[in-house]
Order: structure tokens, then C-alpha cells, then sequence
């Protein structure tokens, strides 16, 4: 029981309160007035009355304080706190995998917060992503007639070709105008490609922040004695309770039996490790730079183009087996030109050690403390004859 608690209480409300009336808020609550009332009583004695006949209510007169005796108020007191040993375990479910609903609430608290700092991030991300046609035509319009911004020039206004509309834009005074427009066209490429993606994060994290706060709202009401939790409820606070343990920023609960998020990449699996391989050049670099994490196994087939191959691995832990490794290996031979060599030797290391240098191609990144393996190519159907996921390729 907090002391600031029991300081914020009104002790002349609690004194003077009606026989019977207790607060309409929490056990706790509850609690915090008997607490108080026992103290007033104990310190007015003279005030007590014996016990009413049956049927009967006796009252001291301008009291307000009915004829409840000192053992009964002891005894709500114990009872209360029963009730609140009870609501913090979920009735006794700590077996179950929850624990104490203090401590689950505390962590879905944190992770709210996170998801929505997240949130709003990408939300930024996404509303740079809509400039893309902006970038387009300011650029356009500048090379209708590019002497017209010569370098040092910080900010203009523009007449839109397309639209006909003034607009005021901001320009890097490093560069002329022709550099302006090229510096604005990247900026349309790059708002176009992120497009998708950005719009995807931002629905995983607007269903993360949902599925919080619905476990939020359904411990209060199980801490407040507003819920019987049923089965599907401890079922729902369990999984809560697993995903944050492990270090996971909630999400929605996963469905038994239900499919693993779809991601954009190639997906395979080899003895229970997940392997992601990039199509293009565009996904290489989302896959390498952003979508690999720096305990990863990266791959890549030496001097020949193909797709940037990712083997999750658990953070702290050792590599995966050489044979999960072989065949993450000839999956990146195959998804290469290299795919028609009798075998070729593939780099391999950590995500941490991936970097991409200033101004590079898309699909060229720099990779540095590199093991290799030799190994033949084979197909994912050679490799996984029961399994559907090479269809995603």
C-alpha cells in the first residue's frame, strides 16, 4: 500500500461516509477508505454502538457511521486484500505461464510506448513517401530552365509545368540547378520504393499498438474485480506475457497453428532456421541493410551477380549447423548467375560487418571479415521436395 496513496485520500470523505457506501473504483480503492475508517474508528471508540437488533440499523445521529463493529471492518480488510492477492495472480494462474499481473502490466505499458514512438516514425517516413510526385514536378520545373537557380540559391518560387501553381521550395546551395533537379529525382525514386513498405510497418505497428492496449484494458478490468478472466483471456495474457518476455514489443497474438508473417523476400527453412533471400536489387539492399540483424549470417556467391542470402541466428548464440549453412550456401549459387557452374565459392559473415558505401548502386554493399565455403548449386526444389515455400520465388 503506497504512502502517497493514502496521503491523497480525503480523511473527512472517508469519516463521514454513508454506512456501507465504499468507493466505486478498484479493490484497492476500496482498501485505501477501509484502512482509514479502521484508524478513525480506533482513535473514536466512544462512537461505536452495540449491535442492532434484527432487522434494525442503529446510527449515531449526525455521525454518519453506522454500527459496523471493528472485527468486521478487520475482517473487509483481510478479505480486500485476499481479493487483491487473487486479481494480481488472475486467480491463482501464475502456473499458467502469466505471473503477476503488475509486472505484465508494467511491461505492456513500455511497449506501448515504444510502438507508438515507433509509430509515429514511420508515419513520418510514410508522409515523406507522398512527396514523390512533389519531387518529380519541382524537378521538372527547374530543368524547364535551370539558369534560373544557379548555385547559391537556398530557396525560390517555383511555377509548376504541370499544375500551374506558385510554390515555394527549398534548394542545397552546393549545387546548381540541374543538380537540384537530379538531387529531387532520387528523392522521388527513393519516396516510390519505400511506398509499399513504409505502408506495411505502418499497419504492423497500428495492429501491435491495438493488441497492447487491449491487454491493458482486460488486466484493469481483471485487477478492478470488473472480469472473470475466461479461458481465451488467459489464453491471450499468456501469449502476452511469452512475447514480451522473450524481449518481443507485443503484436498480435499468434493464432494456433497460424502461418508466419509473409515477408517479401524468398523464405525457406532448414531444420528449423529461417533463410531469407533478396530478388532484386532493391530487396538485396533492404534485406542486407535493414532487414538483416547484425548477429545474422549474410551470404553472397564470389564474383558473379545474384541475390543476397540471410540466415537468422539467435542473438548471443553460436552459428547454425554447416549443413543449415551448406544449403543457405548453394541457395545463394542458384539465385545467381553462377547458377550453371559445376560449384563456386560463396563469402559468408555477420550482419554487423555489411555496410554500403555512399552513392553505390543499388544491390552493391561492402562486406568485411569474410569466411568462405565451396559448394554446388541446388534448387530449392533439390533442396526442400516437401516444401511449398520455393513457390514464393
Amino acid at each position: 500500500m503506497g504512502n502517497h496513496k493514502l496521503r491523497s485520500l480525503d480523511k473527512n470523505f472517508v469519516r463521514d461516509m454513508p454506512r456501507g457506501s465504499l468507493s466505486t473504483g478498484s479493490v484497492a480503492d476500496n482498501l485505501f477508505i477501509l484502512y482509514h475508517r479502521m484508524r478513525w474508528q480506533s482513535r473514536h471508540k466512544d462512537f461505536f454502538l452495540p449491535a442492532a437488533p434484527p432487522g434494525r440499523s442503529m446510527e449515531r445521529p449526525g455521525t454518519g457511521l453506522g454500527t459496523v463493529s471493528e472485527e468486521n471492518l478487520k475482517g473487509l480488510f483481510r478479505r480486500g486484500y485476499e481479493v487483491i492477492d487473487k486479481n494480481n495472480s488472475i486467480g491463482g494462474l501464475e502456473e499458467n505461464g502469466i505471473g503477476n499481473l503488475d509486472d505484465l502490466k508494467k511491461k505492456v505499458h513500455k511497449a506501448l510506448k515504444h510502438s507508438r514512438t515507433k509509430l509515429a516514425k514511420q508515419q513520418a517516413d510514410a508522409e515523406e513517401t507522398r512527396k514523390a510526385q512533389l519531387y518529380t514536378h519541382v524537378a521538372d520545373t527547374i530543368l524547364a530552365d535551370p539558369s534560373v537557380y544557379p548555385k547559391g540559391t537556398t530557396e525560390c518560387v517555383i511555377n509548376d509545368v504541370h499544375t500551374g501553381q506558385d510554390q515555394e521550395v527549398k534548394l542545397n546551395p552546393k549545387f546548381d540547378g540541374v543538380g537540384n533537379a537530379q538531387l529531387l529525382y532520387k528523392k522521388a525514386r527513393k519516396a516510390r520504393r519505400g511506398t509499399e513498405i513504409v505502408s506495411r510497418k505502418v499497419d504492423d505497428t497500428v495492429g501491435e499498438i491495438r493488441s497492447l492496449e487491449k491487454v491493458k484494458v482486460l488486466i484493469e478490468k481483471i485487477q478492478g474485480g470488473e472480469l472473470e478472466p475466461a479461458q481465451r483471456d488467459i489464453s491471450l495474457l499468456r501469449s502476452e506475457a511469452e512475447r514480451l518476455e522473450a524481449g518481443q514489443s507485443g503484436g498480435r497474438p499468434e493464432k494456433a497453428g497460424a502461418a508466419k508473417p509473409s515477408v517479401p523476400y524468398r523464405h525457406f527453412v532448414a531444420d528449423g532456421v529461417d533463410i531469407f533471400i533478396g530478388k532484386n536489387d532493391e530487396q538485396n539492399d533492404e534485406l542486407s541493410v535493414r532487414f538483416a540483424k547484425p548477429w545474422d549470417v549474410w551470404m553472397h556467391v564470389v564474383a558473379h551477380p545474384g541475390s543476397h542470402v540471410v540466415v537468422r541466428r539467435e542473438k548471443n548464440k553460436p552459428w547454425p549447423k554447416q549443413e543449415v549453412l551448406s544449403k543457405a550456401a548453394s541457395l545463394a549459387v542458384w539465385f545467381s548467375r553462377a547458377r550453371h557452374t559445376g560449384s563456386s565459392e560463396v563469402h559468408m559473415t555477420e550482419g554487423r560487418f555489411v555496410r554500403k558505401r555512399r552513392k553505390a548502386p543499388p544491390g552493391e554493399v561492402i562486406a568485411e571479415r569474410c569466411k568462405s565455403i565451396r559448394v554446388a548449386p541446388k534448387s530449392p526444389q533439390e533442396l526442400f521436395p516437401e516444401s511449398r515455400e520455393y513457390s514464393s520465388g
